[in-house]
């Protein structure tokens, strides 16, 4: 008897948990205002970057992920939140924006912005990942409806932060233009999204946003395809100036990061509403079993406004930074297994970056395309090499007409030494 009221009594105990519960709005992206003034009235709202899947499922499927068929749709929600009412105090509420043609409240699985009509401040949220809105349910299996993320905005501090729980300790702040994966936040890992789900994914993966200084951050994922071979690098490639909406011609490499990295920002361009812009696309490339570099398919192609340059005047022009064509030592060095590559380029130039061995073997390409004006800097890793003596190679072609340089070119090589 007395086993059964210790039970009875923490059952009372328990349901006030449980109807708390039952209150909270039946969302996935949780958001909570703090300090929000009377007026004006804030609103703040999702906006697709991307592409959006959808998901085709069936009732009796029980609305869990991996069931039924997916799909690329435009019917989909750009929510808008509004809190009810504005005190200075705190309120909660949320966005479960959803595709009309889904029979279960699931998030249209896309890259989104975050914004506020009363402040500058945004974030970008990343969902593409099957799994979406049901992270939580796993183990016991649920339906849906769970809250992947709490995200909060303080309008005395105007900043946004964000935590994987409702405990007040676990929020980070949210850097202005920061880009969130919830894989991520879920704690899965960096690069574990699921997206072998999603029809035609690497045709239609690759979004441009704004960094949060005006430069363009391209934004795709892991290769979802069956390689005969392993994935070693990302390939950005970048086209020439053209009119927007025009078709982009002249791709050349623009950048390659490593085989665990899905952004990249391009420093070098400035957006803006201009009538010039430059178009990028994305190439997977892997080393198959006979030790032969293929790449995949380019992603989608993405297209990216320039600023509207500014007026400058005859004094200004003498002042215009300029910079010479170089290649410093890299650094450190001895190195063991990465160093940093730098060099300069003074006008529109086609480069190659290149590591020889001492036979004159190479053994990696940095680079090998267009770059403007600037300082450029490389990180090299050589793990995979053995220890020993290398040649690091840069070679400049200008390329611009009316360079006075146009007909030569710049040749330069460093000593490395790799030391394990």
């Amino acid at each position: 008897m007395k086993k059964l009221l210790i039970i009875f009594l923490a059952l009372i105990f328990l349901m006030p948990v449980v109807k708390a519960q039952d209150t909270t709005p039946a969302v996935e992206l949780y958001f909570i205002t703090e300090n929000l003034p009377a007026t004006p009235i804030m609103t703040f709202a999702l906006k697709a970057q991307s592409s959006v899947w959808d998901w085709g499922g069936t009732v009796g499927q029980g609305c869990s992920p991996g069931y039924g068929t997916y799909f690329i749709t435009n019917d989909y929600d750009n929510p808008v939140y509004i809190p009810d009412y504005n005190n200075m105090g705190t309120q909660s509420g949320g966005f479960d924006f959803v595709t009309s043609q889904n029979c279960c409240p699931v998030f249209a699985y896309g890259l989104y912005k975050v914004t506020s009509n009363g402040t500058n401040k945004y974030f970008y949220l990343d969902y593409r990942d099957y799994r979406a809105g049901y992270y939580d349910c796993y183990s016991p299996p649920s339906i849906g409806n769970d809250i992947d993320v709490f995200i909060k905005y303080n309008y005395y501090t105007d900043t946004y932060s964000y935590s994987p729980t409702p405990d007040d300790d676990d929020y980070i702040n949210i850097v202005n233009g920061e880009l969130l994966n919830i894989w991520e936040i879920k704690g899965k890992g960096a690069g574990t999204q699921l997206t072998g789900q999603f029809p035609n994914y690497w045709a239609n993966c690759l979004a441009a946003v704004n960094n949060g200084n005006d430069h363009p951050r391209l934004i795709w994922g892991p290769y979802p395809g069956t390689l005969q071979g392993t994935i070693t690098e990302y390939r950005i490639y970048r086209s020439a100036k053209h009119i927007p909406g025009q078709p982009p011609t002249n791709f050349s490499l623009l950048a390659i990061v490593n085989s665990n990295v899905y952004s990249y920002t391009d420093n070098t361009v400035t957006m803006g509403t201009d009538f010039n812009a430059r178009s990028y696309y994305i190439k997977c490339v892997y080393e198959d079993p006979w030790n032969r570099i293929n790449e995949t398919p380019p992603t989608n192609t993405v297209e990216v406004r320039f600023k509207i340059p500014s007026k400058r005047s005859a004094l200004n022009i003498g002042f215009k930074k300029r910079f010479n064509y170089k290649l410093d030592q890299n650094y450190p060095n001895p190195f063991n297994p990465t160093t940093q590559i730098s060099f300069s380029v003074a006008e529109n130039s086609f480069v190659t970056l290149k590591i020889f061995d001492i036979l004159g073997n190479e053994v990696a390409s940095l680079f090998s395309g267009e770059k403007e004006p600037g300082i450029y800097t490389y990180t090299f890793d050589a793990s995979k090499l053995t220890s020993g003596v290398y040649f690091l190679k840069l070679i400049a072609e200008p390329n611009t007409k009316s360079s006075i340089n146009r007909f030569n070119s710049y040749s330069f090589s460093k000593k490395m030494l790799l030391l394990k």
